[in-house]
């Protein structure tokens, strides 16, 4: 039990019998006859539980006939019969103290797997990465943006904060097209537009458009909590149009689309998108931070393997466009 949280408060009223005690609720009569000392100690024990005093002081304030195991066997049997209210209470953090435990596990778990994923490593050395992994990032962008409103939806309607809710619309409707930016630059290089559309995504990046559809619907919080992971949290400039530009091997024309991209969200503020949605939430139950601080571990790996299927595919396929 932890006296911090627990303040049990009394639901009845009692009062001597000539055997025990008698508990009285608008229902009910209950009769308690084994009791953990003599009935007057006991009925000044409950006195106590008046809902604003913790466990702890409680027992501190009992009387000395009764012991602290005994004290807390019978708020648990008169609890199981409503007449206790255990009243646990839940601790809470602001959403900027939230998000920034939050943001602790993301930054060891992306400079401990992400960023060491292998089409990381690769981009280091921008000039021995394959065309094709190029194009097929943008290809597998296009795919998860094209799918943005089946996440990005669901958490328009968050209830938690007003302020919030009005950040994520803003958001949304900025992102609107944001796919068709990727297209335009994919159809620079020859491929056609209804091919690129009828394409089909890997599996890993259906994947993170579907678990992210998941989050948002079910757990907008910790949907929240992704975006500036998904926008380049760490990075003036997406590392891949960087690589891209200091490879030389492809079209200006085609980064200089991509790059365009990569500067709205700079412009926008888009890498610290998280904390300006949790900055608007007054409180969150430290049980909610512990689930998504949890929950991070998966999204992760999800994005781990996103990126990892990109360069698998694309670096050993001339098949830019997948069909089912």
């Amino acid at each position: 039990m932890n006296g911090k949280n627990y303040f049990p408060q009394l639901k009845c009223t009692t009062s001597l019998s000539e055997d025990g005690i008698i508990a009285v609720t608008d229902d009910e009569e209950f009769s308690f006859t084994e009791l953990p000392s003599a009935p007057e100690d006991t009925l000044k024990f409950l006195a106590l539980l008046d809902g604003k005093t913790a466990m702890v002081d409680i027992i501190k304030k009992k009387p000395s006939a009764i012991s602290s195991e005994d004290a807390v066997q019978l708020i648990e049997s008169m609890a199981q019969h409503g007449l206790v209210l255990k009243n646990i209470q839940a601790d809470f953090l602001s959403g900027k103290r939230a998000i920034l435990e939050i943001e602790d596990v993301q930054n060891k778990l992306l400079h401990q797997l992400l960023y060491k994923n292998i089409f990381w490593e690769k981009c280091k050395e921008p000039v021995k990465v394959p065309v094709n992994v190029y194009i097929g990032m943008a290809i597998e962008n296009y795919h998860l943006l094209s799918r943005g409103s089946s996440f990005d939806a669901h958490a328009l309607y968050f209830h938690g904060s007003r302020k919030a809710r009005e950040t994520m619309n803003n958001v949304f409707c900025g992102e609107n097209g944001h796919c068709d930016i990727i297209l335009s630059g994919l159809k620079l290089l020859g491929l056609e537009e209804q091919s690129i559309i009828r394409s089909v995504p890997l599996p890993e990046t259906l994947g993170l458009a579907n678990a992210l559809a998941f989050w948002s619907a079910n757990d907008s919080l910790f949907f929240f909590s992704t975006l500036e992971v998904l926008e380049g949290k760490d990075s003036q400039v997406d590392g891949y149009v960087t690589a891209m530009e200091n490879s030389g091997k492809i079209s200006t024309s085609f980064v200089e689309i991509i790059k365009s991209h990569s500067l709205i969200n700079i412009k926008d503020k888009h890498a610290s998108l998280g904390r300006q949605l949790f900055s608007n939430i007054p409180a969150i139950a430290v049980a909610d931070v512990n689930r998504m601080k949890r929950q991070t571990h998966l999204f992760i790996e999800i994005c781990d393997a996103f990126y990892r299927s990109v360069w698998d595919y694309y670096s050993q396929t001339d098949n830019l466009l997948r069909v089912a």
